[in-house]
């Protein structure tokens, strides 16, 4: 029986465009999982809810079988209202993020693996050849893998980025969950301070104390900072959604260090009708994985306004 992979994510309603596109790549490329979306408020449960209902990107009830959704009302503790007192809206999604993934991973069967993911993430490929190099390990996370010509712009930013956190439910991945949790609570602010930056900054003193993997697969959450710095290699098969490859250099030899297929793009910064990102894009990636992803992001648009005009007539 195929090991089942737990997801979690979570969203407002300015993510709501992010989040269902999210849940969408899923449906269409990753196997044997279950999402779980916090929504952030009463429109984007109510939202999701529907979407959940009626989409039929794999016939009618399959959304149903591997997404939930949870109202952030019905999670609510005192020390998080608290929290919340402390906190922008921002620094408070990125407080939620740890205890959202602390919550999914107790609830899930002993030995099963569980995931952070930020919403404004998008697969273009199963990860099974990410957890294949994650092998037994019970905590992995990914570096940013920042363009070295701007790295140094952003060592404050910690290491690891927060949008691919993954751990299994055992004795050493719950130990990491709960102090990410925990450390979260006491500080998440957006600025460096000794050390500390948002939810991911502790990421760099959590490697110290608890067994963490690094990812090293170039096709997972490949994203703006660092997408500048590779080549690739796209396979166009009618018929079929492309296959991309991430091809990192030597930049002095140019020989092909390591190929990885795109896995997960993490669309930061993106902005419906607005911006892409202020990072200079890769001609292929602007291509090949914006211009589809702002494609399905016009029509989840255009569907979520024709629901909210419907509940205004009805």
């Amino acid at each position: 029986m195929a090991l089942t992979t737990h997801y979690c994510t979570l969203f407002d309603e300015t993510y709501a465009v992010k989040g269902l596109a999210l849940a969408a790549s899923m449906a269409l490329n990753v196997q044997d999982y279950r999402l779980h979306i916090l929504a952030l408020d009463s429109t984007t449960f109510r939202l999701v809810c529907e979407w959940i209902e009626g989409a039929d990107l794999l016939g009618h009830g399959w959304m149903e079988k591997h997404v939930t959704v949870t109202n952030l009302t019905d999670v609510m503790t005192d020390e998080l209202r608290d929290t919340r007192r402390s906190r922008t809206w921002q620094e408070f999604c990125w407080t939620l993020a740890s205890v959202w993934l602390k919550m999914n991973l107790l609830a899930v069967p002993e030995g099963e693996r569980c995931i952070y993911l930020d919403a404004d993430s998008y697969f273009f490929s199963d990860p099974k050849p990410v957890y294949a190099e994650i092998g037994d390990a019970s905590i992995a996370l990914v570096p940013h893998r920042i363009h070295p010509s701007r790295a140094e712009l952003f060592i404050g930013n910690g290491t690891y980025n927060a949008n691919f956190i993954y751990m299994r439910n055992n004795l050493t991945g719950r130990a990491f969950a709960e102090d990410w949790a925990r450390r979260c609570i006491d500080w998440c602010f957006y600025r460096q301070e000794d050390g500390k930056f948002g939810d991911q900054g502790h990421l760099d003193e959590l490697v110290k104390i608890h067994p963490v993997f690094d990812i090293q697969s170039r096709g997972l959450n490949l994203a703006p900072w660092n997408q500048g710095q590779y080549s690739y290699w796209v396979s166009e098969l009618v018929g079929a959604p492309d296959w991309i490859e991430v091809w990192d250099r030597d930049p002095v030899g140019r020989e092909v260090l390591r190929t990885d297929p795109l896995v997960l793009y993490h669309f930061h910064e993106y902005m419906h009708n607005i911006r892409l990102t202020a990072w200079d894009l890769h001609p292929m990636v602007r291509e090949k994985i914006y211009a589809p992803y702002i494609e399905h992001s016009e029509q989840l648009s255009q569907y979520l306004a024709e629901r909210k005009e419907r509940w205004q007539t009805s």
